[in-house]
């Protein structure tokens, strides 16, 4: 007599939820450990876009107070004094955003890094849980975030395509 024994994994009655062997703990805490240390990275780019934006804003600020002045070089003004007063206020501004999105790109990336590490050194389901969530949330702005440079990318070619095609007849 033939029976028919279908090689079925043991299902328990009540789950017992996801166990990570010890591999995959070295490797998440390991993980932590470089996430805070880019957390920390780029809390420092953020500070350093921040300030590069206020000096930017300063310097065409000033710039707009030499167009008031006499030219010493001729009718033409300086090619520094063609750009128009509200340029450095707008390019501050826009350092400023990009400042803010990396910092929370970082603080969800430290928190991540914080959080698994703490995790993984008491075993502690929910902290590896909250954990998690911090880099789906950091993903999830980093995909974000790439999607619109490569959308700026492609405008910015097309542009280029233009003003060419536009420049030559």
């Amino acid at each position: 007599m033939e029976t028919n024994e279908i090689n079925e994994p043991h299902i328990p009655s009540v789950p017992i939820g996801l166990l990570l062997l010890e591999d995959a703990q070295y490797y998440l805490h390991e993980s932590g450990k470089w996430a805070r240390f880019l957390g920390i990275m780029g809390f420092i780019g953020s500070g350093f876009l921040l300030l590069f934006g206020v000096f930017f804003s300063s310097a065409f600020s000033l710039f707009s107070h030499f167009r008031s002045m006499p030219y010493h070089y001729g009718p033409t003004p300086h090619p520094i004094m063609r750009f128009p007063m509200f340029l450095g206020g707008f390019m501050g501004f826009i350092y400023a955003g990009i400042a803010i999105l990396c910092f929370f790109i970082a603080l969800n990336l430290y928190q991540f890094g914080s959080t698994i590490k703490h995790a993984i050194e008491y075993k502690n389901s929910a902290q590896v849980s909250i954990a998690l969530g911090k880099l789906n949330t950091f993903l999830k702005i980093k995909g974000v975030v790439v999607i619109c440079v490569l959308a700026l990318y492609a405008l910015i070619i097309i542009g280029v395509i233009i003003a060419t095609i536009m420049l030559r007849s």
